[in-house]
């Protein structure tokens, strides 16, 4: 009788290991998104390069963002052997659940060297404030 050690993920790492080096793991970070609070504002900001700003839609509702917009694909004129095709093309959108209430008006949004700034200005009424019992 002879013991073989049991390894449970060792038939997925094969199973896996057939399509090459899967993509999964830059998946999340193509639409990450930095949320901070600066100067009395939430400030959103989003590497989104090769985007035309005018594709961009940015909404602002109480206390969530939300940016959508379109990355077209480039028509090539020559045919090209690709090795990997990892640039997402095709509409996008992201939701974002903000840390405060942010008032709509005197939000900016500026887009500068493919990266997208959005500035909300805090509403000044969504302070906690402790609500007494009767």
């Amino acid at each position: 009788m002879s013991l073989v050690s049991w390894s449970p993920f060792e038939g997925m790492e094969r199973f896996l290991g057939q399509f090459g080096e899967l993509p999964h793991s830059r998946v999340g970070f193509d639409l990450a998104v930095d949320v901070y609070e600066e100067n009395n504002q939430v400030i959103a900001e989003m590497n989104i390069s090769g985007i035309d700003p005018k594709k961009l839609d940015v909404e602002i509702d109480a206390r969530i963002l939300k940016i959508s917009g379109i990355r077209e694909f480039k028509k090539e004129q020559k045919q090209k052997d690709f090795y990997r095709r990892e640039i997402r093309y095709g509409s996008f959108e992201r939701v974002v659940t903000l840390p405060k209430k942010v008032a709509s008006e005197g939000t900016e949004a500026n887009y500068k060297d493919g990266i997208l700034c959005v500035s909300m200005p805090i509403e000044m009424g969504s302070k906690r404030k402790k609500i007494a019992v009767s």
